[in-house]
């Protein structure tokens, strides 16, 4: 009963996007001569039922320690570990997890070591696999599930995700799905990762900054001069604002409202309304007196070329 349950009612959180249904067929076929796939496709359908029906939830409790007597060892077994069978209890096992996260209050993430594991393991070697669309298959699951902790938790992959198709040619349905579950993963790394997009973003907002000022294209004469410039300032001013933008709103990683204060001391003149001017030199002073750079001189004479000195 339990085994029919995970087929018709639970496979599918696995196979969304896997034409070939792996883990409600292939995983199946496996969990008849594997005992650690069979305890966790067991525990998860049990405990799947005790959340939706009347079932006796240690039932769930009983088949995932017996699942453990036998997973933990394996962990620990070179040859063992390179078996995608293991990789797919772990994901299983994660997903009864996910669902135990209402009933214990917080989610301990305790299969993420083990799944770790095994998809190293299992890139460095192909001992026990049927095959790269299996495997895939087992990945993608992994993936779609460290992706929704990382929109849950608000970080990061912590998942070490093999390289997935990112590209834009032809392909069926399932690929593209697959290609925007990739994408969405990026995402998540752009918005909730380590801070070197902040410095990408900096620096390649500065780099247009410089370009724009230095275009060789612009008149430098005639009455088409003012009408340029005037185009100019207001490009670069967009550009210092979002440098400033992204420095206030990434104070933890002070290098980049470093950038933001040498677009201020290139381009500063430009800005003519006060208000402006003044949230310039208040950022300028907020990084001086944080870290003592850049120098104070800076900014006064910036006030000097606003016309604050005989303001």
């Amino acid at each position: 009963m339990l085994l029919q349950h995970y087929i018709e009612n639970i496979a599918l959180f696995f196979d969304m996007v896997d034409n070939r249904c792996h883990f409600g067929v292939h995983v199946v076929q496996r969990a008849k001569t594997n005992s650690t796939l069979m305890n966790a496709i067991l525990a998860l359908s049990a405990r799947q039922l005790s959340r939706t029906r009347d079932f006796d939830p240690y039932v769930a409790d009983a088949y995932y320690e017996k699942c453990f007597e036998t997973l933990i060892p394996a962990l620990n077994d070179n040859l063992a570990i390179r078996d995608e069978t293991l990789l797919a209890a772990t994901i299983i096992l994660r997903l009864m997890e996910e669902m135990n996260i209402s009933i214990i209050g917080s989610d301990p993430q305790g299969h993420l070591f083990g799944t770790q594991a095994i998809i190293r393991a299992a890139e460095q070697s192909y001992v026990g696999t049927t095959g790269p669309d299996f495997r895939q298959a087992i990945y993608w699951a992994a993936f779609r599930q460290e992706l929704w902790i990382s929109l849950m938790t608000q970080r990061a992959f912590q998942l070490h995700i093999f390289p997935a198709d990112r590209s834009m040619g032809p392909a069926d349905d399932s690929i593209w799905a697959t290609r925007t579950i990739a994408h969405l993963g990026d995402v998540c790394n752009f918005a909730f990762g380590e801070d070197r997009h902040i410095m990408g973003k900096q620096y390649n907002t500065l780099a247009h900054m410089l370009l724009v000022v230095h275009d060789p294209t612009i008149p430098q004469l005639g009455p088409a001069h003012k009408q340029s410039r005037a185009v100019v300032d207001r490009m670069v001013q967009e550009d210092v604002r979002t440098l400033c933008g992204v420095a206030l709103s990434n104070l933890k990683v002070f290098p980049c409202i470093f950038v933001a204060c040498f677009a201020i001391a290139l381009v500063g003149d430009r800005f003519t309304d006060r208000e402006d001017q003044e949230r310039l030199r208040d950022l300028w002073l907020t990084c001086e007196r944080s870290h003592g750079f850049p120098p104070i001189t800076t900014i006064q004479q910036l006030e000097e070329s606003w016309g604050w000195a005989t303001g």
